[in-house]
């Protein structure tokens, strides 16, 4: 009786599925068992120089219950949370840090992110009639492909991708669903593509959204005629005499209900995600991203025709340093599914009959193109360029996301073909179906061989032909478009020469893999009765592949590793206080973000949307204008010590080590200060351009942008100076003092006293969000000095306060609760009817 009721137990659907998941989230764990177990967490610059840092801040800031939504830290001041790659408004990351400390957070949200991509694959999967083994192996391979792999250190581009197949899953659901589920589903994909929007990387949420477009018409125009209701307006005007029948009856009602698939669908998304997308809009327009991308920058980051071999030698492109010697970054240009899976596809393109495999093989084909940029004879990524949206974005090679996606179904549906067919009574079809994979057996070993007679001749070749190699890479290899500037021959003739060699255990892989397949497939064709154990070895196989490349890809490094600063770092922490710091770290700068936990200022740093102001004024700084670290309070500056501009400007050595050497500057100026007078950008001078010019006084005039109507206000002309008396300035006495009662990140008091009108300035960025009240009475603050606030005070004592406060901000939470409650609504609905299940 007990055997009866496991047998029952087991073939309980639910349960089944279970085991199909945790056999996934056990791949995703062995993945990070490094970070489970040692603390050891796969890294690339990116992790220290930005991701660390500002998931430090962030958890900072959660657990004084408080949103830092302006960080004074970097630059000269940011906002940081419209940035969007903190995540601020991610729930899952604000989840894990709310539950977890940072370190472990870190950890725990990678595997979590991990495994949501294997299930909601899987559940996609089994959603278009993929069976479970099936299903199991999309979950495995999707998680585990290149692209997810390769962009594990980009917390918001894979946090926006996992959403892709959740997207799907629902859409597919809305069409084979009726009325309220249908809607129900529809909503279910708008959450979806709302946390893929708070995720939030632009390129991905872009690519999510235009392959759910193209699916939902692909699924409006193959669905059954009996999902497809026709719309009341097309039944009252499309009547036989006025429109032909394939009109009234095919088209407009599946184009009606593909249009309100997909138009409710990114509407409730971005509706749930304005909280964050109007803020990060904003802040886009004031970088150099919110401009049309030029192509040739824009291709630079693509994936080559060379990388192809990826598909079989993932790490063909690693020298024995495990440096990339491909044209762009290899978690960028790297193609790998894995060996089996590749095999599956194959077997699903070729045999299997389902629509959904044409589908997805266009999407895929289609993507790789694209993901190959300009490299092509056929430019179609450049006609993509052309559409809206996408000449804002950069960086092709990310399209193999809907490679590896589409790669990932594919071998689900290969796996499903080989299991279905290869049934032990399976008949005459069974005979059809073994010289199938027979066929498909020898193809691979004709593969396998080609590949090892290749790789002996040609390693072969290139030691008895250096010169002859060097030459022809540097003419048809280096040549070539790349965004690998630290590229060169020798790197190249190496790798090429490491990784032909049969001897590289990373070579060897792929052979055993291979070898692995045909032996599996040989086995199962001869023994078919024993399915399960070849089934199960073949799930092994998949596993073994996969993680063998998944945990070589990135380097470790203990997490203490990430905060820790170096000596110079140290020296700065230890003598922080109300000033600034100017760096210029070596090599990726290391440091540049890693100061901010600290509270260390610096004028310096990374950010993927730095505004454009900023990087002018830090363009001009280094073009000589060193009044400009006094302007911005900087005391100290660390650069490289082979620069010598610091020394020639006569700054005090306070520090120095094998790489670096730290200055102080003792003229640094006081974060807020009392101008006499100001004058007015014009069209054809520039505020930076005045702000250049020797005869400016930076502690007497202040500089107004032209765009802000200043010329309007009476209180500013009546302090404004022609251009032409820039050096009578420097005789105007100073009109009084300002000092800074209180300084949070936002919200800033200052007391003034003044024996004129005159313009206060604070040294801290500006931004549209700044509030200014002058004892209370609500003020203009203005643009001043190209990058700083600037607010009007007349003589006398005043207190002046700056509150930040984005409409943007208000607005965005403003649409995203009332989404919010527009979906609780519809749930209660559907509850109060009791057809709450999707």
């Amino acid at each position: 009786m007990k055997v009866k009721a496991l047998l029952q137990l087991w073939y309980r659907p639910q349960l089944r599925d279970i085991l199909a998941l945790g056999l996934i989230f056990g791949s995703i764990l062995v993945f990070f068992k490094d970070g489970i177990l040692a603390g050891q967490v796969y890294f690339e610059p990116d992790t220290m120089t930005y991701y660390y840092p500002v998931t430090r801040q962030l958890d900072e800031s959660l657990r004084q219950g408080t949103l830092q939504l302006w960080n004074p830290y970097l630059f000269t001041g940011f906002p940081l949370f419209a940035d969007g790659e903190q995540g601020a408004f991610y729930p899952l990351r604000v989840l894990f840090l709310w539950l977890l400390p940072a370190d472990a957070a870190m950890i725990w949200l990678r595997v979590a992110r991990f495994w949501l991509a294997g299930a909601f694959c899987y559940a996609f999967a089994r959603q278009i009639g993929i069976r479970r083994y099936g299903a199991l192996i999309a979950g495995l391979v999707f998680p585990l492909s290149s692209f997810m792999v390769g962009q594990l250190h980009h917390t918001n581009l894979s946090n926006t991708a996992v959403w892709l197949p959740a997207m799907l899953l629902f859409v597919e659901r809305a069409f084979v669903g009726q009325g309220y589920r249908r809607y129900a589903a529809i909503l279910a994909a708008g959450f979806a593509f709302g946390m893929a929007c708070l995720g939030v990387h632009l390129q991905p949420v872009l690519l999510i959204a235009t392959t759910t477009g193209c699916y939902s018409v692909y699924r409006a125009f193959t669905a059954p005629a009996t999902s497809v209701p026709v719309p009341g307006f097309v039944s009252r005007w499309a009547l036989p005499w006025r429109t032909p029948h394939l009109l009234s009856g095919y088209l407009w009602p599946r184009g009606w209900l593909a249009f309100q698939v997909i138009s409710l669908t990114l509407a409730t998304g971005i509706g749930l995600a304005a909280v964050q997308l109007l803020p990060l809009y904003e802040l886009t327009r004031q970088s150099f991203r919110g401009y049309r991308q030029i192509y040739d920058f824009a291709v630079t980051f693509s994936s080559s025709p060379h990388n192809v071999i990826t598909l079989w030698f993932p790490y063909f492109f690693r020298t024995p340093q495990d440096v990339s010697w491909s044209l762009w970054t290899h978690w960028e240009t790297t193609i790998y599914i894995g060996i089996v899976p590749l095999a599956l596809v194959s077997l699903a393109v070729l045999f299997s009959r389902n629509r959904n495999v044409i589908f997805f093989s266009l999407l895929g084909l289609f993507a790789l193109l694209l993901a190959m940029g300009d490299y092509l004879p056929v430019k179609i990524y450049g006609m993509l360029f052309q559409l809206p949206g996408f000449s804002f974005i950069r960086a092709p090679g990310r399209f193999l996301l809907l490679f590896a996606f589409p790669g990932a179904i594919l071998a689900g549906y290969g796996a499903q073909w080989l299991a279905s067919h290869l049934e032990p009574k399976g008949g005459p079809a069974l005979l059809r179906a073994r010289r199938l994979v027979l066929l498909s057996a020898g193809g691979w070993i004709g593969l396998g061989a080609i590949f090892w007679m290749v790789f002996v001749w040609s390693r072969e070749w290139l030691l008895s032909h250096k010169g002859d190699t060097a030459a022809w890479l540097a003419e048809n290899y280096l040549n070539l478009l790349r965004g690998n500037y630290q590229l060169n021959t020798d790197m190249a003739y190496q790798g090429m020469l490491y990784n032909l060699d049969l001897a590289n255990p990373r070579t060897q892989a792929t052979f055993i893999f291979i070898g692995l397949l045909v032996t599996l497939l040989l086995l199962w064709s001869g023994w078919p009765r024993f399915h399960l154990v070849w089934q199960t070895a073949l799930v092994v196989t998949i596993a073994a592949d996969l993680l063998f490349f998944a945990v070589q890809f990135h380097p470790l490094i203990s997490i203490p590793s990430l905060t820790w600063p170096t000596p110079a770092g140290r020296f700065l922490i230890d003598n922080n206080g109300p000033h600034r710091v100017y760096a210029r770290w070596p090599g990726v700068g290391p440091e540049n973000n890693r100061l901010m936990p600290y509270e260390v200022a610096t004028v310096t740093g990374y950010s993927s949307l730095k505004p454009e102001r900023h990087r002018e004024l830090l363009r001009s700084l280094e073009q000589g204008n060193t009044r400009l670290l006094e302007l911005m309070g900087v005391r100290y500056i660390l650069d490289t010590k082979d620069i010598k501009m610091w020394q020639e400007a006569g700054y005090r050595t306070v520090f120095e080590d094998s790489e670096v050497r730290i200055y102080e500057n003792t003229r640094m100026l006081p974060r807020a200060m009392l101008l006499p007078s100001v004058v007015i950008a014009r069209p054809m001078i520039s505020s930076l351009e005045l702000m250049n010019d020797p005869k400016l006084d930076l502690t007497k005039v202040g500089v107004l942008g032209e765009a802000q109507g200043a010329w309007l206000d009476n209180r500013i002309r009546s302090i404004h100076m022609p251009i032409s008396h820039l050096e009578e300035a420097a005789n105007h006495p100073a009109p009084g003092t300002a000092n800074i009662l209180v300084n949070e990140p936002h919200r800033i008091v200052i007391q003034t006293s003044g024996t004129a009108d005159s313009m206060l300035l604070l040294t801290n960025s500006y931004h549209s969000g700044w509030r200014a009240y002058t004892d209370g009475i609500p003020d203009k603050v203005f643009l001043a000095d190209h990058v700083f606030k600037g607010v009007f005070v007349a003589k006398g004592s005043h207190t002046v306060e700056l509150i930040f406060d984005p409409i943007s901000f208000k607005v965005g939470a403003g649409i995203s609760i009332a989404t919010v409650l527009g979906l609780l609504m519809f749930i209660l609905f559907g509850w109060r009817r009791g057809i709450l299940a999707v």
